[in-house]
């Protein structure tokens, strides 16, 4: 076995849209994946220590001068390699990177790095969705589909329909003025209603900045590394629209695993596979905020590690 559980998961997820982007060509629409957002996908999924890349070759196609300025393109072949465990993949892509500037040196700099971000892009492509390979297909099965635009219509209209003419405006303000003289002291003041009460009830959603401080200043809940960021359980509480679970259902998380955690999809699964109890950890450390409870009395197999799970 080369890649761990988590590295598996990460390259064959889907290329979320967002990170697509097109430009027009004369042949049509090319989408394609920034280089940038390539190479930080192969640190997030392979680790900052465990790829490289080397540039086999660069070769100046042509080069002149136009209009006073000076033109290049350049053809480059990278390599790529990626050690998982004890076994080392490599892969090799070609690029090609033009380049236009007054200077003749900046214009053969700038032709080369884009000729090799190209190049490395192609590379890692071969390794899974994650680094474009999904755009080779036009069917985009391996990208994830955009948020549906019903929401922003709905708020545009209703922004549109609150936004009423200058003499209905002077109309609907007289109406309400008046309404308010006119109306019994006892509900002029609005109150807030607390719909945990109600026979069809909602639970409450505690906000509370204090901890979500507290919890941050904690190790990570899987592999103890600081520092932390406040992670909300997703599955804590019913899901509600542009609303987060209560901030007594959070736990702290690395960078790496609190992204790893929003790739997965599966919550639920992901917590399982590393045998911790989340809603137990956010208990405890609620429980520690308040009462006073020792980080120590946590129980040492919530923050135990399978094997599987281990960084490489």
């Amino acid at each position: 076995m080369t890649f761990t559980s988590d590295q598996r998961l990460a390259l064959s997820a889907k290329l979320k849209w967002k990170h697509v982007k097109t430009r027009r060509t004369p042949a049509g629409e090319l989408a394609y994946v920034e280089g940038w957002h390539a190479i930080a996908e192969a640190n997030r999924i392979f680790g900052f220590d465990g790829w490289d890349r080397k540039t086999l070759a660069a070769e100046c196609v042509w080069s002149e001068r136009r209009r006073g300025r000076s033109a290049c393109f350049y053809r480059t072949k990278v390599r790529v390699s990626v050690r998982a465990g004890s076994t080392t993949i490599v892969r090799e892509g070609t690029g090609t990177g033009y380049s236009e500037a007054a200077s003749p040196s900046i214009t053969h700099d700038m032709a080369i790095k884009a000729a090799e971000t190209d190049a490395t892009k192609r590379a890692l492509a071969t390794f899974g969705n994650p680094f474009g390979l999904a755009l080779y297909d036009k069917e985009r099965t391996g990208v994830t589909k955009p948020r549906s635009r019903f929401r922003k219509a709905l708020l545009d209209s209703t922004h549109k329909r609150a936004v009423p003419t200058a003499r209905a405006a002077s109309v609907d303000e007289e109406t309400s003025v008046r309404n308010l003289e006119t109306r019994p002291a006892s509900i002029t003041k609005q109150r807030n209603v607390d719909k945990s009460r109600l026979p069809y009830c909602e639970p409450k959603r505690i906000r509370c900045k204090a901890h979500l401080k507290f919890v941050a200043q904690k190790p990570c809940v899987v592999c103890r590394r600081q520092p932390s960021q406040t992670h909300h359980i997703q599955f804590a509480q019913p899901r509600a629209l542009g609303r987060k679970v209560g901030d007594e259902f959070t736990v702290p998380l690395c960078v790496t695993h609190h992204r790893q955690l929003h790739n997965a999809g599966n919550e639920r699964e992901w917590w399982r596979r590393r045998s911790i109890d989340p809603l137990q950890v956010a208990e405890l450390l609620w429980r520690e905020r308040l009462d006073g409870l020792k980080a120590a009395d946590l129980p040492t197999s919530i923050h135990r590690m399978t094997d599987a799970d281990e960084q490489p």
